[in-house]
C-alpha cells in the first residue's frame, strides 16, 4: 500500500513536473480581461479549446491536435496511448522555400511562417487567395484541388467547411422547449430555462448550469443534447425523426466523395413530398428542370428520400439506437464499435478512435459520425447513395437544411430556392443555424456568383474600422460587437463571438474579420434586399450580375485608394508590406489596406493599428520581420565534445575556483552516485581535467532560479515537489534557498555539498528569476506556486521578493502588475540592471522599468516600454536576451537585445525569427527589429569578448516543455551589433548534439564556452528511439570562437599578473588595479579590459549576465610587455558585487583571464 501512495503521488508530481500549456485543462471566462487561455485557443465556458488549424498531410499534427482535445476534456492517456501519440513522426514533404503542391514537386507548407494552405499556384499562405478555390493542400476552406467552376466540387468544399465550423453539430440535436436562458443557468432551479443557443453548450446540468462537456451533458442532464437521453430517445424515433438523423454534414461528406447526377434525381425525385407531421417553422417551394429538382424541409420534416439514404449509410451516421454510444471520448474499431453520438467535442471517430470535429476527427480515416470524407472502409458507392439527400437539423430551436445538386444544375436553367430565413438565390440551397444564426450554403453557380458579388459590401459591414476592437478574445454580438482587431489569435470573430484564425472562426458563420465566405448580417441583408428578384434569375443571369457586382465593387476600391505608382509592386495573392517584398495591395478584392501580418483587407484588423498601407485609419506598428539569410562567417569557430557532466545540466554557473557547477531535478538515474549510494543531482565539473564530482542538496532543485551573492556564494532558490519514492532524503524545494560556497584562493571547498540551512524564500516558486542589485540584495520574481497549470491564476505566483545580501528572504511578497499582465507568459521573465540602477524587467511581449526602492516591499514602475513584436519571448516560448557589452565610449548606457521565441506550446508550434533591441533610458525607446536567418526557440544569447553576441543551442519548432520540440539548432549564429541593421548576422559552427529542453552555456576562464544538456524527457532515457527521438545528454562540449581560431590563438596576450583580487567601484583613480602581461606580436593596435559575469544560467535565461569594458592607461604601441593601470567601474549601477572573469583582449583577442571580486 505504502509502494502504491509513492506510485500515486508520483504521477501526480510528474504530471505537475512539466508546464503544459496545452494538454491541461484551464479555467477560464470569456469575460476576464486575458480570459485565461493562450494564444492559439479560445475560452468556451469555463474551458479553453485550442483552435489551430493543422495541415491536413500531417497526420502527427492531427495526433497532436487530437491529442490536445482529448486531454483537454479531462482524460488521462494510458502508456500505450502516450506512445501512440508520439508527436515527432511525419509524413510528406515539407516545403523549405514556401513553393508547394503538384508545380513544385508535390510539397506541402507544414509549419512555413507565411501559412499552411498550398495555392493553386504552388505557393504557401493563409489568405483565401491561398486557403481558398484550387488550395492544393493545408487547411482549405475549399476541397483541395477544387475550382470554383465545379459545381459538386463547390459544395462538397462549402459545407466542409460548415461542418469545421460548428462544435455543436451532431447527428441528432435535441429539440428544446422553453425559455432560454439570458446568464447561462437553467433548469429547475432557474425557472425551468433552457440553453437554447447558449455560446457555452445547450445542455443543462444538474446544478443548473449551461455546457456541453459531459459534467453537463451526462449525468442529471435536465434538458439539451443530454448523453443519457439518447438512446431513450431513439427507442422511440418515429419515421420523423429518423428523416433528421442525418446532420447537415452528412451530405457534404458523401458529397465530397462525389455524388452522380443520376443518384441526385431520384433522390429529390422522392423527396419532393413531405410528412404530414411536420410542424414548419420555414417553407420552401422548388422549381425543377428536366433532369433534377430540389428541396427544403423544416427541422421536422420527413421524407422517404431522407429516410433512405439515412439508412443506407453505414455507421457514419452513428445512430445510437443500434450502436453502443460513447460514455468517455473513445470510439470506434478498436474500442468496442462505439460511436460518438453527442459527445461533447464532436461526434467524429478519428481513425485513432477519439471523438471530436476538427480535420483530425472528421478528415481522413474518419471511422463515424460527420466524416468529412467517407469513412475508412466506405466504398464510393455507398457514399453516392446519398449525396443528394436534401436534410434538416434542429440546432439549439434553429433549422439546417443542406441540400446537393446535381451536374446538369450547372446549367442556365432556372431554379429557385427561398425560406423564411432570408437565403441567396441558388439552384439548391443549405442553411444552417448555429447559435440562432443561419448560414448559408449553395452549391450552383449561381450561388457563388451571389457570395461574390455580396463579398464586397459584407466584408466593409463585417467590421468597420471604427468598431470597438475586443480586449479578452470575445467579439460579435454576443460581446458588444466588438471585432477582433488585431487580437493574437486571429481577426475572425466566429458564430460563437471568439477571434481566431481557420475555417472554425473564419468560414461559415464568420462575423466580422478576414471571413472566407460573408458575414452572417451582411450575407442575410443582402440576400433579403434581392431575393424577390433572385427568386427566378438563371445560372448565367446571376453569374452576369456577379460580374457587374465585382467590377463595380472593384471600382469603388479603385476610387476610395489612390493609384499605386509605377515603381510599387502589388500584391498578385493578397500578401503584402514588409513581410512580401513591400507589396501593396492595390484594388485587391478583399480590400486595400495592408495589415500588420502582410495581409490584405479592409477591416479594422487591416486599416487599423498596424496598417501598412492603403486607406489606413490606424497608427503604424512595427511589424516583427520574418527570417532573412545570412552570410556564413568566414571564420566561424568549432565544437569539441569534451567531457561527461555527471548529471544532467539543468542549472549551472561558474565557480570562484574556475570549475562548473551543473545542477539537476530528482532523477531516476544519472551518472554519479554519492557516498551513501543515492544518485547525485548536482556534480562539479573541472574543465581543465573535464571530470566531474557528485554534489548533494536537501531540497529538489527542480526548475529553480538563482543569482551570485555579493559575498562569492552561489544561490539557488525555489524548486519542485519532492519524489520521496526516488530520494527520500530530498525535500520540497518550491521554497528552498540552497548555497555553495568556494573559495577563490583554495581548493578546501571543492567538492563539498550545497549547504541548506533552513532559509525559506516567502512564498513558494518554480521557474523564477534572480538578479543581484547595486547593494548586494536580490530581487526576485515570477514562478508557479505549485506547479499546475499556469492558466489558471490561482496556480501563479505573479510577485516579487527582496534577499538581503546574504541571501536571506525579507518574508514579504509584493504583486506585480506587468507579471500579472503576462500570464501566462509570466515565468522565468527577462531582468537587466540598468546604469541607473533600476531593472528592465521583461515578460511575454511586455517590459518596463521597475524601480525596487530601500525597502523590501517599495516597489515602483518608472516607466512603461512598448510592446515587442512577434510571439511570445518567454517561457514556454523563451528566446535569448543579452544586454550589450557596456563602456564609458556609449556611456555606459544600457542596450537590450532579444531573440527568438514562439506562439504556443506544442510540438508544432513555429518559431519566431525576429530580433527586438531597445534602448531603455532613451527618452522615447523604441525596438529597432532585425531577423534571424530562422526561427528559434531556447536559444541562448552568450557575451563574447570580442563583443559580438553567440547564439546557441534550441530548436527550429516547437516549446518548451518535455517531447514539445523539434528540429534541433545545430548551426549557431554570431551577432555583431557594431555593423549596420540586417547585417548583424553571420552563420558560425555546427554542433553534432542536440541541445533542446534543459541545456545550458556559459563562458570560461579560457574564454572558450562550455556547453552542456538537453533533458527533454521526464526521467533519462539514454537511448533514441522513435517514440524518444531526443534521449538525456551528459557530453559536454567546447566551443572555441572565431578570436581563438584559425591561429589567432596563438597572438593572444600571455602570462597575466594582477596586482589584487578585488576593486571598489568609484571615481576615476579610487581602486586601480595594476594589469601586467606580455603580447606575442609587437604589432598590437589596441587593448581592452573586461569584466566578464556570468550569472546563473537555466532554461536560456542568463540571470544578471553582463559585460564591462574598463578605462585604463599605460598601454605602449610597439612593445611586447605591458604594464596597464586599470580604473574600476564608475558605480555598483554598472558591476553588482560578486566575483567577475577579468580579461585582457589584444586587437580582438583575449587572454585567459583571472576572477576578482568586485566588492
Amino acid at each position: 500500500m505504502l509502494r502504491l501512495a509513492y506510485l500515486l503521488t508520483a504521477a501526480a508530481s510528474l504530471a505537475s513536473a512539466n508546464i503544459n500549456f496545452t494538454w491541461v485543462q484551464p479555467s477560464c471566462s470569456p469575460t476576464d480581461t486575458y480570459n485565461k487561455c493562450l494564444r492559439g485557443q479560445h475560452c468556451e465556458g469555463t474551458k479553453c479549446y485550442a483552435n489551430i488549424e493543422m495541415p491536413a498531410e500531417h497526420n502527427w499534427n492531427h495526433e497532436a491536435l487530437e491529442k490536445r482535445e482529448y486531454l483537454a476534456a479531462g482524460f488521462r492517456l494510458a502508456p500505450a496511448q502516450h506512445a501512440h501519440f508520439r508527436l515527432g513522426k511525419r509524413q510528406g514533404l515539407v516545403t523549405t522555400d514556401g513553393s508547394c503542391g503538384t508545380q513544385h514537386g508535390g510539397k506541402v507548407c507544414g509549419n512555413w511562417a507565411s501559412g499552411s494552405c498550398c495555392s493553386k499556384y504552388g505557393y504557401c499562405g493563409k489568405t483565401s487567395a491561398y486557403c481558398g478555390d484550387g488550395c492544393q493542400s493545408g487547411p482549405c476552406l475549399t476541397a483541395q484541388g477544387a475550382s470554383s467552376k465545379s459545381t459538386t466540387s463547390s459544395s462538397s468544399s462549402t459545407v466542409r467547411a460548415l461542418s469545421l465550423t460548428s462544435s455543436t453539430i451532431s447527428s441528432v440535436s435535441a429539440v428544446q422547449t422553453g425559455v432560454p436562458t439570458k446568464d447561462g443557468s437553467c433548469g429547475k432551479q432557474n425557472g425551468n430555462t433552457i440553453c437554447g443557443s447558449w455560446p457555452s453548450g445547450n445542455c443543462c446540468s444538474e446544478w443548473g448550469y449551461c455546457g456541453k462537456t459531459d459534467v453537463y451533458c451526462g449525468t442529471g442532464c435536465q434538458s439539451g443534447n443530454c448523453l443519457n437521453a439518447q438512446s431513450a430517445s431513439y427507442a422511440g424515433a418515429s419515421s420523423t425523426s429518423s428523416a433528421s438523423t442525418l446532420s447537415s454534414s452528412s451530405a457534404p461528406s458523401n458529397s465530397a466523395a462525389g455524388a452522380s447526377s443520376s443518384s441526385t434525381t431520384s433522390s429529390s425525385r422522392s423527396s419532393s413530398s413531405s410528412s404530414s407531421s411536420s410542424s414548419s417553422s420555414s417553407s420552401s417551394s422548388s422549381s425543377s428542370s428536366s433532369s433534377s429538382s430540389s428541396s427544403s424541409s423544416s427541422s421536422s420534416s420527413s421524407s422517404p428520400s431522407s429516410s433512405s439514404s439515412s439508412s443506407s449509410s453505414p455507421a457514419a451516421t452513428g445512430l445510437p439506437g443500434t450502436q453502443k454510444v460513447t460514455t468517455d471520448g473513445k470510439c470506434g474499431a478498436a474500442n468496442g464499435g462505439t460511436v460518438c453520438g453527442n459527445w461533447a467535442l464532436g461526434n467524429c471517430c478519428s481513425s485513432y478512435g477519439y471523438c471530436g470535429n476538427t480535420a483530425a476527427h472528421c478528415g481522413s480515416g474518419c471511422q463515424s459520425g460527420n466524416c468529412v470524407n467517407p469513412p475508412a472502409g466506405q466504398s464510393s458507392s455507398s457514399a453516392n447513395g446519398a449525396a443528394a439527400t436534401s436534410s434538416s437539423s434542429a440546432i439549439g430551436g434553429n433549422t439546417a437544411v443542406v441540400a446537393t445538386s446535381s451536374s446538369s444544375m450547372a446549367s442556365s436553367s432556372s431554379m429557385a430556392t427561398s425560406s423564411s430565413m432570408a437565403s441567396s438565390s441558388s439552384s439548391s440551397s443549405s442553411s444552417s443555424a448555429i447559435g440562432g444564426n443561419t448560414a448559408i450554403v449553395a452549391t450552383s453557380s449561381s450561388s457563388t456568383a451571389s457570395s461574390s458579388s455580396s463579398s464586397s459590401s459584407s466584408s466593409a459591414a463585417a467590421s468597420t474600422p471604427s468598431a470597438k476592437s475586443t480586449v479578452d478574445g470575445s467579439c460579435g454580438k454576443q460581446n458588444g460587437n466588438t471585432v477582433c482587431g488585431n487580437w493574437p489569435s486571429g481577426n475572425c470573430c466566429s458564430a460563437y463571438g471568439y477571434c481566431g484564425t481557420g475555417a472554425t472562426y473564419c468560414g461559415d458563420g464568420c462575423q466580422s474579420g478576414n471571413c472566407a465566405y460573408p458575414p452572417l448580417s451582411a450575407a442575410s441583408a443582402s440576400s433579403s434586399s434581392s431575393s424577390s428578384s433572385s427568386s427566378s434569375m438563371s445560372s448565367s443571369q446571376a453569374t452576369t450580375m456577379s460580374t457587374a457586382s465585382r467590377s463595380s465593387s472593384s471600382s469603388t476600391s479603385s476610387i476610395a485608394s489612390s493609384t499605386p505608382s509605377p515603381s510599387v509592386q502589388v500584391t498578385k495573392d493578397g500578401s503584402c508590406g514588409q513581410q512580401y517584398g513591400e507589396t501593396v495591395c492595390g484594388n485587391w478584392a478583399a480590400g486595400n489596406c495592408c495589415s500588420m501580418y502582410g495581409y490584405c483587407g479592409n477591416g479594422a484588423a487591416h486599416c487599423g493599428d498596424g496598417c501598412q498601407s492603403g486607406n489606413c485609419t490606424g497608427p503604424p506598428h512595427l511589424p516583427a520581420p520574418g527570417p532573412k539569410a545570412a552570410p556564413a562567417n568566414a571564420n566561424p569557430g568549432s565544437f569539441k565534445i569534451v567531457g561527461e557532466s555527471g548529471v544532467p545540466a539543468m542549472h549551472c554557473g561558474l565557480l570562484p575556483n574556475g570549475k562548473v557547477f551543473f545542477l539537476d531535478k530528482v532523477e531516476s538515474f544519472t551518472q554519479l552516485k554519492l557516498p551513501n549510494g543515492d544518485w547525485a543531482y548536482s556534480s562539479e565539473y573541472d574543465p581543465e581535467t573535464n571530470t566531474a564530482v557528485p554534489l548533494s542538496y536537501k531540497t529538489n532543485s527542480f526548475c529553480s532560479g538563482g543569482a551570485p551573492l555579493a559575498n562569492g556564494r552561489f544561490m539557488s532558490i525555489g524548486g519542485n515537489a519532492p519524489l520521496p519514492w526516488l530520494a527520500p532524503d530530498v525535500g520540497d524545494g518550491f521554497d528552498g534557498i540552497r548555497y555553495l560556497t568556494r573559495p577563490l584562493d583554495n581548493s578546501s571547498m571543492d567538492g563539498q555539498g550545497w549547504d541548506e540551512p533552513g532559509n525559506k524564500l516567502s512564498s513558494p516558486r518554480w521557474y523564477p528569476s534572480a538578479q543581484t542589485l547595486p547593494d548586494g540584495r536580490v530581487f526576485v520574481a515570477s514562478g508557479s506556486l505549485n506547479g499546475l497549470a499556469p492558466e489558471n491564476a490561482s496556480n501563479n505566483n505573479p510577485t516579487y521578493e527582496m534577499l538581503d545580501r546574504n541571501g536571506v528572504s525579507s518574508g514579504q511578497f509584493v504583486k506585480m502588475d506587468l507579471l500579472e499582465r503576462a500570464q501566462p507568459y509570466y515565468m522565468y521573465p527577462f531582468i537587466h540592471l540598468l546604469n541607473d540602477g533600476n531593472l528592465f524587467i521583461f515578460a511575454a511581449q511586455i517590459s518596463q522599468i521597475f524601480s525596487v526602492g530601500s525597502g523590501a516591499t517599495t516597489g515602483t514602475v518608472v516607466k512603461e516600454m512598448p510592446e515587442l513584436p512577434g510571439d511570445y519571448r518567454t517561457y514556454p516560448n523563451t528566446g535569448g536576451s543579452v544586454m550589450l557589452p557596456l563602456s564609458k565610449a556609449n556611456g555606459y548606457t544600457p542596450d537590450i537585445l532579444i531573440c527568438g521565441g514562439g506562439p504556443y506550446q506544442d510540438v508544432t508550434a513555429p518559431t519566431e525569427p525576429s530580433c527586438g533591441r531597445i534602448k531603455p533610458l532613451d527618452a522615447n525607446p523604441k525596438w529597432e527589429m532585425d531577423a534571424m536567418p530562422d526561427g528559434r526557440v531556447m536559444t541562448e544569447g552568450v557575451l563574447m569578448l570580442d563583443g559580438t553576441v553567440f547564439f546557441v543551442n534550441g530548436a527550429h519548432q516547437g516549446a518548451q516543455g518535455f517531447g514539445v520540440a523539434d528540429k534541433p539548432a545545430f548551426t549557431s549564429l554570431l551577432y555583431d551589433p557594431a555593423q549596420p541593421l540586417g547585417q548583424r548576422f553571420t552563420t558560425a559552427a555546427t554542433s553534432t548534439i542536440p541541445r533542446m529542453y534543459h541545456s545550458v552555456s556559459i563562458m570560461l576562464e579560457d574564454a572558450t564556452v562550455l556547453i552542456a544538456g538537453s533533458n527533454p524527457v521526464q526521467q533519462p532515457i539514454l537511448e533514441v528511439s522513435a517514440d524518444t527521438p531526443f534521449a538525456t545528454e551528459f557530453r559536454v562540449e567546447r566551443y572555441t570562437p572565431p578570436y581563438l581560431s584559425n591561429g589567432k590563438q596563438n597572438l593572444r596576450p600571455l602570462n597575466m599578473t594582477l596586482s589584487g583580487t578585488n576593486m571598489t567601484p568609484g571615481p576615476a583613480g579610487s581602486s586601480v588595479l595594476n594589469v601586467r602581461f606580455g603580447l606575442p606580436s609587437a604589432t598590437v593596435k589596441d587593448v581592452k579590459v573586461a569584466l566578464y559575469y556570468n550569472g546563473y544560467v537555466t532554461h536560456s535565461v542568463h540571470m544578471g549576465h553582463r559585460m564591462v569594458y574598463l578605462e585604463h592607461t599605460g598601454f605602449a604601441v610597439g612593445k611586447t610587455a605591458q604594464n596597464l593601470m586599470v580604473q574600476p567601474p564608475p558605480s555598483n549601477n554598472i558591476t553588482p558585487p560578486g566575483y567577475y572573469i577579468l580579461f585582457v583582449i589584444a586587437d580582438g583577442i583575449p587572454s585567459v583571464g583571472q576572477q576578482i571580486m568586485i566588492n
